[in-house]
């Protein structure tokens, strides 16, 4: 037996890490969030309420066995609405992310690998771009572009690759100096197999781990859109048009701003506990 066993069986010294499904955090923020895409997407269909329709003789009215949630102003059912928004904000959070993941990751590739002029002038443009408030950047940029989904989609391209960027290099410049990179060069490989072959899997944990904290930026700033009314476009529903068209009744309909607000910090918790899920998972031993 050898002494590394020994120590082990003694219960000397780190415990072995568990396998990634027994990670409470993950295996919590997966089930709050499955449960919240099913009901935001069976939901629906169950109900057979058309959440745009406006029914002008039924306007505010509080929960009942009818509208489990009330009507908002225009008699629209308020969890209809509220259902159909989830799926659309979620949807067009996690879509937002794709290309600011894949073009971050990119260039963070590329300026830690190569170094250099190349170096010099991502880290510049990520300096510059991260020298603003997010949240700022992409309300202006909205509001210059145009309102809606093409707005917002552009809006966070733009802006969001910088925190990818900024991982990747990081990750990269560390990894470069590694015996298995500095084997493969030895052995001929192009720069290009070295990076999307050796480098690439080995650093792009934290990235992954960090977009599940991005979505959540995205979907806050999509709320924060719609509730300046730079958003999704009436009437389709959305998380922080409702926002902003309840609160005027926070005193006698509290429910129709209260509920959204509700949900949007549920699925910012069950995507925060996906990402502190992850990283302990991915961590190395």
């Amino acid at each position: 037996m050898s002494a590394a066993t020994a120590i082990g069986l003694a219960g000397i010294g780190p415990a072995p890490r568990t396998h990634w499904y027994s990670r409470t955090a993950l295996i919590l923020g997966v089930s709050l969030l499955a449960a919240i895409l099913a009901a935001a997407w069976i939901g629906p269909m169950l109900m057979g309420v058309d959440p745009t329709e406006q029914h002008l003789l039924e306007t505010l009215q509080g929960p009942s066995s009818t509208h489990l949630l009330g009507t908002d102003q225009y008699g629209r059912d308020v969890l209809a609405r509220l259902l159909v928004a989830a799926r659309i904000d979620i949807a067009v959070g996690v879509l937002a992310v794709v290309t600011p993941f894949i073009v971050g990751t990119l260039l963070g590739l590329l300026a830690g690998y190569f170094g250099g002029w190349l170096d010099l002038l991502i880290s510049g443009l990520v300096n510059l771009v991260m020298a603003f408030p997010f949240y700022v950047l992409i309300i202006s940029l909205v509001f210059v572009l145009g309102a809606g989904v093409q707005g917002i989609f552009v809006a966070v391209a733009l802006i969001g690759w910088v925190s990818y960027a900024r991982i990747i290099r990081g990750e990269v410049m560390a990894a470069k100096s590694q015996e298995y990179v500095l084997a493969a060069r030895a052995a001929g490989y192009s720069s290009a197999r070295i990076i999307g072959r050796h480098i690439l899997p080995n650093v792009i944990t934290q990235a992954l781990v960090f977009a599940t904290a991005d979505i959540v930026v995205v979907i806050v700033g999509i709320v924060t859109l719609g509730y300046l009314g730079l958003g999704i476009p009436a009437p389709t529903p959305d998380w922080g048009t409702m926002i902003f068209d309840g609160q005027v009744f926070i005193t006698t309909n509290w429910q129709i701003s209260t509920i959204p607000g509700l949900a949007v910090v549920i699925t910012g918790l069950a995507l925060a506990l996906i990402g502190d899920g992850l990283a302990d998972a991915l961590r190395p031993d």
